[in-house]
């Protein structure tokens, strides 16, 4: 009688065990990686509307202030581990701080359309076709005057924030 019960307790724990386990690694870690991922949404956000609030001074149409610009804003992209674009109006990029910089435009967007961000903080995919991979997308306006200028747009990997997932629930597993 003792054993059997002793064998029932020991398979229940291991049964609990396994289950928790899977729940953890399941479920857990899917809602760890949307907060995280809300989060770097988020933060992304606010520093685009630093950004468009700085920028909003930028002449674009004198090169020595765009290659100003330029210079401090790869420096805030590699701090920030992502990818900052600043757009004219019609979608043309004039900055992309992973590409040298060239006081010509890159080509426009095709279906550039800022209003398509909807009410959200960010959104998530390839940014018009413009990047291979899925990205973490935030964008603001550039505004002087009531009058939009351009657009600020920061870009983070969505594999960072699996990498952070990871860094998170790691020692939840070993737990």
């Amino acid at each position: 009688m003792k054993r059997t019960l002793y064998v029932k307790f020991v398979l229940t724990y291991l049964l609990l065990g396994i289950a928790g386990f899977l729940l953890i690694s399941t479920y857990g870690s899917n809602r760890i990686e949307k907060k995280i991922l809300y989060a770097a949404g988020e933060s992304l956000y606010k520093e685009a509307i630093n950004i468009s609030s700085y920028n909003a001074s930028v002449n674009y149409d004198d090169e020595d202030e765009i290659e100003a610009a330029y210079q401090s804003l790869v420096s805030l992209a590699i701090y920030q581990d992502a990818r900052i674009l600043i757009h004219n109006p019609s979608g043309a990029i004039l900055i992309d701080t992973a590409k040298p910089y060239s006081s010509e435009p890159i080509d426009p967007l095709e279906g550039f359309d800022p209003a398509a961000m909807g009410t959200e903080y960010f959104q998530l995919g390839t940014f018009y076709d413009y990047f291979n991979d899925d990205m973490i997308n935030a964008m603001v306006p550039i505004t002087k005057n009531l009058t939009t200028k351009g657009y600020v747009s920061i870009h983070m990997s969505q594999d960072i924030v699996v990498q952070r997932k990871e860094e998170v629930i790691g020692p939840v597993y070993i737990i």
